[in-house]
């Protein structure tokens, strides 16, 4: 039987369609794992409480959390097809008296921090395929809040589903910590870590087999033809 070269070209294409969407699908990936903390009262324990951050009060942010109004954020996600990738994101929040005077309040802050953002996605860490796939991540806040740990492993975990782990949405761990009094020029931090880590080990598909098969019978009828 005699095929053409546009015939034996577009057999070779699909193949390497297929090929390719095999081995892009699979992903193991973790969505917004994230750490906010926010000021949201002051109070002198004499007069009533305030959401007026007091004057000479200075609130910074360190590693790797961005500024927001009177607080800090960071956020992580990861998304792998193929192979192995992680992330670990540090940082947290000072508070500083640059007053000149002692500050005999306590000053408010809440903090959030989850495996997503409040509103988004209900899963933290899924994968396609927990044969051949895992993702998990972790998020810990450290400091004057009491200590605390929100993580998931879909290897050990799975409390979605068979492929997923996480907490349902809109959720986070939320707190609420106090500084004070504080003395003029005294600073104070919140921190925090995020970790994510996740594998995808990509198993050999039967297209590439058939591709590699469709490679030698080009080969073989290459040579038939010059042996004519």
């Amino acid at each position: 039987m005699h095929m053409g070269k546009t015939a034996l070209g577009g057999i070779f294409a699909a193949l390497i369609a297929m090929t390719a969407t095999a081995t892009a699908v699979p992903f193991a990936g973790v969505n917004n794992a994230f750490w906010r903390v926010q000021f949201f009262g002051y109070s002198d324990l004499i007069s009533p409480p305030t959401s007026i951050l007091p004057s000479g009060i200075s609130i910074g942010c360190f590693g790797s959390a961005a500024s927001i109004a009177n607080g800090c954020q960071d956020g992580a996600s990861l998304l792998v097809f193929n192979g192995s990738d992680a992330i670990i994101k540090s940082g947290g929040i000072s508070i500083t008296n640059n007053s000149g005077a002692d500050l005999p309040g306590f000053l408010l802050f809440k903090t959030d921090f989850s495996a997503f953002n409040p509103g988004g996605p209900s899963i933290g860490a899924q994968v396609d395929d927990a044969t051949y796939q895992y993702a998990a991540f972790s998020s810990s806040v450290f400091g004057l809040a009491t200590g605390d740990q929100h993580a998931c492993d879909t290897r050990v975990s799975p409390n979605m589903g068979p492929n997923a782990c996480g907490v349902f949405s809109p959720d986070s761990s939320q707190g609420e910590f106090g500084i004070g009094p504080l003395a003029a020029g005294q600073s104070v931090t919140q921190s925090y870590q995020i970790n994510i880590a996740a594998t995808v080990f990509v198993p050999e598909p039967l297209t590439v087999s058939l591709f590699g098969a469709g490679l030698a019978g080009a080969a073989a009828l290459r040579r038939r033809r010059a042996a004519k």
